[in-house]
């Protein structure tokens, strides 16, 4: 599936792919579903999509579920699709906060978290990014929490706890008081 979006001068396409991990005899059977059903055709999408746009955001379903670290194919993954073209790549599926980093020299995050889905208490995150022409101006982690059905922004030593905590996941990246972050120490 794929989105552009005109933000004054600046084309930005968002491309969203789903992974799917099945069990099945004990072995891993991986599927890719997007619209061309091809992981290679889909390395394509990424070419023409840059070819085509000043910044280019792939939104991925991926990663083991309730894992904070990822797993072998976030890893495996996230350098091939960085080296195709894409200039930022948002993760989401483990319903837990996963690690912020840099690959190949583009940002990623690997999981986002559960900002709304069911009524654990558990810390979450919004993402905030500015983009102009020249590429990624900011990037900056909004610290959340669920609880109740309900999501909130956190402020104060909540903020800076979970601020914290990302900080310990990601040791590649700097993340200040306020949640504004830097690629690649």
């Amino acid at each position: 599936i794929s989105y552009f979006f005109n933000l004054g001068e600046t084309m930005v396409k968002l491309l969203i792919q789903e992974v799917l991990m099945l069990l099945h005899n004990y072995s891993r059977i991986l599927v890719l579903l997007n619209n061309y059903f091809n992981f290679f055709n889909f390395l394509t999408v990424i070419a023409e999509a840059k070819a085509s746009s000043d910044f280019v955001i792939l939104y991925i379903h991926w990663g083991t579920e309730s894992q904070e670290s990822t797993d072998w194919l976030q890893d495996k993954q996230a350098p091939i699709y960085a080296e195709a073209g894409v200039d930022l790549i948002i993760g989401d599926h483990p319903h837990c906060l996963q690690k912020l980093d840099v690959v190949s020299g583009v940002p990623v995050v690997y999981s986002l978290g559960n900002y709304w889905f069911n009524s654990k208490t558990q810390n979450t995150c919004l993402v905030e990014v500015g983009i102009n022409k020249e590429g990624m101006e900011y990037f900056r982690f909004v610290p959340c929490i669920q609880e109740d059905c309900r999501t909130r922004h956190l402020e104060g030593a909540e903020k800076e706890s979970v601020l914290d905590y990302m900080r310990g996941l990601s040791p590649n990246v700097e993340i200040d008081k306020e949640g504004y972050v830097t690629f690649g120490r």
